[in-house]
């Protein structure tokens, strides 16, 4: 077993994924087999699998919370996304490794303020082709509609789709329901306050004048 291993040295030392992923690393089962004359040929060569476990790290290829937010108020207001990173405090999932590629299942990430889960892949050449679900609490889940918890906590889950690549990578959220719903809501809500003091009731006919005597 793998443990206590700063893993952007790991990739810094062995890859050109530096500065990309940061936590520490623990592997506790690992099966990696490979063959070769030459450091390209053995980088090549690579298969096998294994389990990954980070604690308390950040991924440096886009903020996911940001990203979902920036896309919502894009389809709502016109507004645009922002970069950055996603913060965790803990996340694993299984790898196998064959044909340069990196087959990632039963991935799980745990934040203060998301959960993600999902599958995927990235290549040795720094492909993405994730396809993950991300819950988000708080303001960012009420923009979108989200129901609250027991505790009064809103939440929903949101469909990302993560291609392109490490460097370059593009995130999609699957928006259209969730904001369509919402904006359908928020609709329904301003009629009824533009219409709330009107009623269906008939107005009442003034009464014929009494002759007088």
């Amino acid at each position: 077993a793998i443990d206590g291993v700063d893993v952007d040295q790991m990739l810094t030392a062995f890859t050109d994924a530096g500065g990309v992923a940061f936590g520490n690393l623990k592997m506790p089962r690992y099966d990696i087999r490979f063959s070769g004359r030459d450091s390209q040929q053995i980088f090549d060569s690579l298969s096998g699998g294994g389990r990954i476990e980070l604690t308390d790290g950040r991924f440096e290829m886009f903020d996911t919370l940001q990203t979902i937010e920036g896309h919502a108020q894009e389809l709502i207001s016109g507004e645009s996304a922002a970069a950055g990173s996603t913060s965790f405090v803990e996340f694993s999932s299984d790898l196998a490794v064959r044909d340069q590629r990196v087959q990632t299942t039963g991935i799980v990430l745990r934040g203060d303020t998301l959960s993600i889960e999902g599958d995927g892949s990235f290549g040795f050449d720094q492909s993405l082709n994730l396809d993950l679900r991300s819950a988000v609490s708080g303001s960012l889940a009420q923009l979108l509609g989200g129901r609250q918890d027991a505790s009064g906590v809103a939440w929903v889950v949101v469909p990302l789709r993560v291609r392109g690549s490490v460097s370059n990578p593009f995130v999609t959220p699957d928006l259209g329901r969730l904001v369509r719903d919402e904006a359908i809501r928020r609709v329904g809500g301003l009629l009824d306050s533009l219409i709330g003091g009107e009623t269906d009731e008939a107005p009442a006919e003034d009464e014929p004048e009494q002759p007088k005597p």
